[in-house]
């Protein structure tokens, strides 16, 4: 017999050539029995469908499609040694086991973790896929680290070969061994066809060799002649052959075919890494296309367009092929797209099993009593749409999440259950003082008690059963799934004795969706759920037969339940009609009229070399020493290669991408693309830029298109726009609209998209409400002063942002607290005649020790917070930083200190003015406004006529107000606390100053109006201040609160803003002049 060995280069008809001998020998021997062996189904559907089509009979028999596994299995199955072959949960099992064997070693500490089962997996099949026999690896072990895997690849193997067991690779072995022994078993077949491989592994290698000596033998191989760099992964393919077969091997060089696709892609074909290669003149690049778009969404959308504008054209879906290198990047934005566009496509790997909506949630719900049922996750388990939980529906979940408001519930079963006692004991004591009331509280009553009942049951039923056996715990999660009993009845489900405990409905859920598609997609995720926990027992139960079963409690099911998900994949639908988006592995073989790659920057395509988690490349050359023939990573990586064979595979045209940004920097091309440029003189690569809109004739739906024509002025499109508002009149008209808005909403000038009211009853009501009794705070003034839009949207319409519950005091709490402790301090130290001195430290301190201790003990009932397990830690820590700040001011390292140069004594604090007295603040000539307020701490100098307001700042020197954000109109708080003590105090000289808490430092001393002579500081004139004041409480008394900034802050118009999502500062043309003024033309 004989074993060819047929090179060509790619797509050179190495497949046409053997494909002509299966029907050479089909036509003298209709039922001669050949068998095939390709890597893939794809490739063997692609196979079959060009066979029939270049076969002239209607029929072929007696042809076998194999891949090297099912080929091992029907080999063994043709000797008489049927095997019982190991599942990927229970080999990976079984690893575990043996790991936690050996309690002492290196890797028993993280022998749960899956990813470790898995890495371990993979390693002892290299090992056997190289024919390295676990005595040979034990005999080259050279440390500690290699010894261990040694003895746990001898473990497994000898727990196998007990249990007469094998894995993938192990059929191999054993079918290799039984053709030595049972030459008879491959004499069945009169042809055997290898097609669409590059590699072999020697297992695979010597199978083939001997399979070569009984059956006349075709192998394919793809020969890049004189191009080492692309044919790296076809000679060590070559070579692996040779070593194997020997003599036996012939080859045969197939002659060069014309090339009959366009010559640009002949060109790169012929040319990719060629050194001696010249560049190609290009005249039409409609076969070559190159895009650049600033991210991956901006690929895939010039790559939508142009497959659309490829169907429009009459092109047929299935010679459409998308070629990724990153999955992960590019199909989840190829998914949305074709979904939006509503255009056919099939996903190789449809949809990773952990990403479905259904098996999502099941996990999410099985995460909750672990977490303790934290508020978040606890309310969107309860929402779900995948989930009927009796006695709770969206009312009642409405009804927990106010609750976890009201007291602070951030978690924890029982805070839950006391929350919802608290509110059943307020409803049953509550009187009602009408009759109709009493039936009222009586329905609230048993609510609330049927709630919290089904809440308990709930919390019970899900928390999994305390028996640490895999088994107890399958049986307990299918059972709270429920059945899908309308499949298995065919129709309307009825409730029976073996149906009536606690479930969920998971099946009856989805199949209550409207549309038929998610329904399929969720039922097939949760059957491959409900088989990897079949998978998951058999495994268990295997790994108890062979002694290494490992403890399991429900953390480590669960790891190894979402271990087995995160790896599964949900099938696929039929390929035909469909564009087919793929690996660029899994698209070798497959040849297509249209090829699409994206992804050729630096570090996507080419891809850089993983690390190996077990064994570094010094290592594998280390073992190599000793016979052990491991590949190094640079080895085992070949994304050249991988390209050459796609691009050799488009028959029309190859459309290449690329990202040109990255983090916001200038991405680099890869070596891929600069390759192909390199081939041609004046290449067009299409460039797009942030923000570029379609070119109309290429716009994939109307909206785009209209949208690109609304920002053209090309003569050539005006036939489109004139069909445009004759025939779409409804389309272009919100067109208009919504453009007219966008320009509204970015210009300065007054529009009510940025916060200009233009309903004169809203400007009578928001006049009358900021009216002459309207009682204005600093904060307020503050407020309007940085932005008056940030002012509507906190003051006029209250709007809060939703924040989590959280355990312990805060921002606002802590500096509440600080305030409260430092009030009283200085109170107690006002009250016993002590003055700010150095003397005066310890007294001070003693003061904070005591007074701090009174209020930290009592913080959370008078501030309303729930202190978390480190509230006495933050307690302490809050008195440190207290302490720092009283020996700064005792001490007089203050800036205040030095800038207030009398001796002094502490005269007030927390003083709040016009509360009970009116405090008015006479603007100008025409407007005052109603201020109230609380000063946090008044030293008057010893003669009385001078005076220093203090007030604390919780955040850093940094953050403290200053002279500048005066000017610029941003911060009036110190200009209204002085001029509240003028009023309230009979000093000469009134200055301020802010103290940084955190720091223990204070800003510079504002002096009212003027500088004392001789005194440093600075000086506030407070005319300035009111001017740009009561310039502001105008407009917004007229309804204007534009979205206007005096001062931007990393893009807004503060650092801290609430609001910045809800406005358009960010997007505003800001050299414009704008209705609000500018920083400067604010105070002048």
């Amino acid at each position: 017999m004989a074993l060819q060995l047929i090179l060509a280069d790619s797509s050179a008809g190495k497949t046409e050539y053997v494909q002509r001998s299966l029907l050479d020998l089909k036509q003298h021997d209709p039922l001669a029995k050949i068998w095939i062996l390709m890597a893939t189904e794809r490739q063997i559907n692609g196979f079959r469908s060009r066979l029939i089509e270049n076969s002239p009979q209607r029929s072929l028999f007696n042809i076998e499609f194999f891949d090297f596994y099912s080929l091992y299995r029907h080999l063994l199955a043709a000797a008489g040694q049927p095997q019982r072959t190991l599942d990927d949960f229970a080999l990976r099992l079984l690893v575990r086991g043996v790991i936690m064997q050996q309690p002492d070693g290196l890797f028993a500490p993280i022998a749960s973790a899956p990813g470790l089962t898995r890495v371990l997996s993979e390693f002892i099949f290299e090992l056997k896929e190289n024919l390295i026999a676990p005595e040979q690896f034990s005999a080259a072990a050279y440390d500690a680290k290699t010894g261990e895997l040694a003895r746990i690849y001898h473990t497994y193997q000898t727990i196998l070969q007990q249990h007469a067991l094998v894995d993938n690779e192990g059929e191999g072995w054993l079918a290799l061994q039984a053709i030595q022994a049972h030459p008879q078993i491959a004499q069945e077949a009169q042809l055997l066809i290898v097609d669409g491989y590059d590699q072999f592994s020697r297992v695979q290698a010597q199978l083939l060799a001997g399979l070569g000596q009984h059956i006349h033998t075709l192998l394919t191989l793809t020969h890049p002649e004189g191009r080492p760099l692309l044919g790296k992964r076809f000679a060590q393919a070559r070579e692996r052959l040779q070593e194997a077969a020997g003599t036996a091997l012939t080859v045969v060089t197939l002659p060069q075919i014309p090339d009959q696709r366009p010559s640009l892609l002949s060109h790169l074909s012929r040319s990719l890494m060629n050194p001696a290669a010249l560049p190609l003149a290009v005249e039409d690049a409609q076969s070559l296309m190159l895009i650049e778009a600033p991210e991956a969404s901006g690929e895939v959308d010039a790559i939508l367009r142009r497959i659309k504008g490829l169907l429009l054209g009459g092109e047929q879906p299935d010679e459409i092929l998308i070629a990724l290198r990153d999955w992960g990047t590019y199909a989840p934005l190829l998914r949305m797209g074709f979904r939006r566009l509503n255009m056919p496509a099939v996903f190789h790997r449809a949809q990773i099993l952990i990403q479905n909506p259904a098996v999502s949630a099941v996990f999410a719900l099985l995460n909750l009593p672990s977490g303790d049922f934290r508020r978040r996750d606890l309310l969107d388990v309860l929402r779900s749409p995948y989930f009927d939980i009796p006695g709770i529906g969206t009312d009642e979940a409405a009804i927990l999440e106010k609750l976890s408001f009201t007291h602070v519930i951030t978690g924890g079963r029982e805070r839950w259950l006391a929350a919802l006692d608290a509110e059943i004991n307020r409803a049953g004591a509550a009187i009602p003082a009408e009759e109709d009331e009493t039936t009222q509280a009586d329905n609230n009553l048993d609510a609330l008690q049927a709630l919290r009942h089904a809440l308990q049951t709930f919390f019970e039923q899900i928390t999994p059963p305390p028996d640490g056996e895999i088994e107890t715990y399958i049986l307990w999660l299918e059972n709270l799934l429920g059945d899908d009993t309308l499949a298995q009845l065919g129709g309307e489900a009825e409730e029976t004795a073996e149906t009536a405990h606690y479930q969920l409905n998971l099946p009856a859920r989805i199949r209550a969706a409207r549309e038929r598609r998610l329904i399929e997609r969720d039922i097939a995720a949760v059957d491959r759920l409900k088989a990897a926990l079949r998978s998951l027992l058999s495994a268990d139960l295997l790994a108890a037969t062979f002694g290494v079963r490992p403890p399991h409690d429900f953390a480590g099911f669960l790891s190894s339940l979402r271990a087995a998900v995160e790896s599964d994949y949900i099938e696929g639908r039929q390929r035909e009609g469909h564009v087919l988006v793929t690996v660029v592995n899994d698209a070798r073989g497959i040849p297509h009229r249209h090829l699409f790659m994206p992804g050729l920057s630096e570090g996507i395509f080419p891809a850089p070399a993983p690390e190996d988690p077990l064994l570094l490349d010094a290592e594998r050359l280390r073992l190599r020493e000793d016979g052990i023939m491991l590949a190094t990573q640079a080895e085992r990586t070949d994304d050249f290669g991988i390209f050459y064979e796609l691009i050799n595979q488009a028959k029309a045209s190859i459309t290449l991408t690329r990202p040109t940004v990255k983090n916001g920097a200038p991405w680099v091309e890869s070596p891929l693309w600069r390759s192909v440029t390199a081939l041609y003189e004046d290449l067009p690569i299409i460039r797009m830029k942030p923000g570029d809109l379609h070119p109309p004739e290429s716009a994939p739906t109307l909206a785009d298109a209209a949208v690109a024509l609304a920002g053209s002025a090309e003569k050539r499109h005006a036939p489109y726009i004139m069909w445009l508002n004759q025939y779409q009149t409804a389309l272009v008209k919100r067109l208009r609209r919504n453009w007219q808005g966008e320009q509204d909403r970015q210009r300065r000038q007054r529009s009510v998209f940025n916060g200009h009211l233009g309903d004169l009853e809203l400007v009578q009501t928001v006049s009358e409400m900021l009216g002459e009794a309207y009682l204005w705070s600093a904060s307020q003034l503050d407020l309007i002063g940085s932005c008056g839009f940030r002012f509507f949207a906190g003051r006029v319409l209250k709007l809060e942002p939703i924040t989590e519950p959280q355990i312990g005091p805060d921002a606002l709490m802590r500096g509440s607290i600080s305030h409260k402790i430092l009030e009283q301090v200085y109170q107690h130290l006002r009250q016993n005649g002590v003055q700010p001195n150095l003397d005066a430290v310890d007294d001070a301190l003693n003061a904070l020790e005591h007074m701090a201790s009174q209020v930290l003990e009592t913080a959370p009932t008078i501030f309303g917070f729930v202190p978390s397990p480190l509230w006495h830690q933050e307690g302490a820590a809050l008195r440190r930083q207290l302490q720092k700040v009283l020996r700064a001011d005792f001490e007089q390292r203050l800036k205040l200190n030095k800038q207030f140069q009398w001796k002094r004594h502490f005269s007030a604090q927390e003083l709040r003015f016009g509360e009970n007295t009116p405090f008015t603040l006479a603007l100008d000539g025409e407007t005052s406004i109603r201020l109230r307020g609380t000063i946090d701490r008044i030293d008057l100098a010893e003669d009385g006529g001078r005076v220093l307001i203090i007030d604390y700042k919780s955040g850093s020197e940094s953050s403290l107000p200053t002279l500048k954000q005066y000017m610029q109109g941003r911060s009036f708080q110190m200009m209204t606390y002085l001029l509240a003590a003028r009023e309230l105090l009979d000093a000469q000289q009134i200055g301020g100053a802010f103290l940084s808490l955190r720091d223990a430092k204070s800003s510079d001393v504002l002096w009212l109006d003027e500088l004392p002579e001789g005194v440093s500081g600075k000086a506030l004139d407070s005319e300035t201040g009111k001017a740009a004041l009561a310039r502001y409480v105008r407009q917004a008394r007229a309804g204007d609160f534009s979205a206007e900034s005096n001062g931007i802050e990393e893009g807004k118009c503060h650092l801290y803003c609430d609001y910045a999502h809800l406005c358009r500062i960010q997007v505003m043309e800001r050299r414009q002049p704008g209705s609000r003024p500018k920083p400067r033309e604010a105070v002048q």
